[in-house]
């Protein structure tokens, strides 16, 4: 759970190069410290790849809301043609 904290305090994100990164690395170790051993955090350098997801949030939302919306009101007009 103190690793998913790290993550949600920090974005939900705890990849390397990253603040949950380092706040992950900081938590182990003060567990192995606690435990007896002497850890010792080392930096390196690493070549990252991110990839991008262009899905734009908002206007998925929105979009699945006019949908929705549509949906309700045919339901509506056709329980009123039922009823007539």
């Amino acid at each position: 759970m103190a690793l998913k904290a790290a993550a949600d305090r920090n974005g939900g994100n705890r990849a390397a190069g990253t603040a949950g990164y380092d706040a992950s690395a900081v938590y182990v170790a003060d567990q192995l410290q606690a435990a007896g051993y002497r850890p010792q955090i080392q930096r390196f350098d690493a070549t990252l790849r991110r990839v991008n997801c262009h899905l734009h949030l908002p206007a998925l939302c929105a979009a699945l809301q006019a949908e929705i919306a549509g949906a309700v009101t045919r339901a509506c007009e056709d329980r009123e043609v039922e009823a007539a």
